[in-house]
């Protein structure tokens, strides 16, 4: 074995025919590989154990696959149309993000996919995870909190044999349009109304004008 006690430069092409080893267990060294743009390489850094990448530096994978560091700090994948990530048996997969490298409570957000079949948005704005939103493998929906749809409609279809509106609060559920007078209607396929009210709402009061009910055999 050969000793070096001092700097050793090398300019040409060099070939190790066994084992690189870089410092001992518990006492590393920082490595350091340059790329051939300014500013971009690859560093062991043995004080934090992390092997960093800067500047243009990327990790790509022979089937294309890519990951580059953004200088936006932002992280980009690409080179495949799909990711697969998958948890241990048994156990959740979660993926947080975080729109602010300092965590404040209100940048934090969570999806997790629960074993069994329930997905997950959480917030952790209130300095624990709380579930806005869920979806289950059956379809069932579940949101806290309000629910806005602009420039859109509400399409509720499907098997199910009743729709139920529950108003927990007294002016929770309203339906009508400005302007309009019927405030609520609800219709048939072929076009004929099977219930509708009518009301003035510029008069004081309950302000209902009329209650038709057309339907065959009524």
């Amino acid at each position: 074995a050969t000793a070096l006690s001092s700097t050793l430069t090398v300019t040409g092409a060099t070939q190790l025919n066994s084992t690189l080893t870089v410092g001992v267990d518990d006492e590393g060294h920082d490595v350091k590989f340059f790329g051939g743009t300014s500013g971009s390489y690859m560093l062991w850094d043995e004080d934090v154990d992390d092997l960093k990448l800067y500047g243009a530096a990327a990790i790509e994978f022979e089937d294309g696959f890519r990951i580059d560091n953004l200088t936006t700090g932002a992280m980009q994948f690409k080179g495949v149309n799909s990711y697969n990530f998958k948890a241990k048996t048994g156990e959740n997969l979660s993926l947080i993000f975080s729109s602010d490298i300092n965590e404040d409570n209100a940048d934090i957000w969570k999806m997790e996919f629960v074993d069994g079949g329930v997905f997950s948005l959480q917030s952790y704005a209130t300095g624990s995870y709380v579930s806005l939103l869920s979806v289950t493998t059956g379809g069932d929906v579940a949101i806290t909190g309000d629910l806005t749809v602009t420039g859109g409609d509400i399409d509720l279809s499907g098997e199910a044999s009743q729709i139920t509106l529950i108003d927990n609060d007294g002016t929770a559920l309203q339906i009508g349009s400005d302007g309009a007078l019927d405030l609520i209607k609800i219709n048939t396929s072929d076009g004929y109304a099977f219930l509708e009210i009518n009301g003035d709402r510029s008069n004081a009061g309950i302000g209902i004008a009329s209650l038709i009910i057309d339907s065959v055999g009524i």
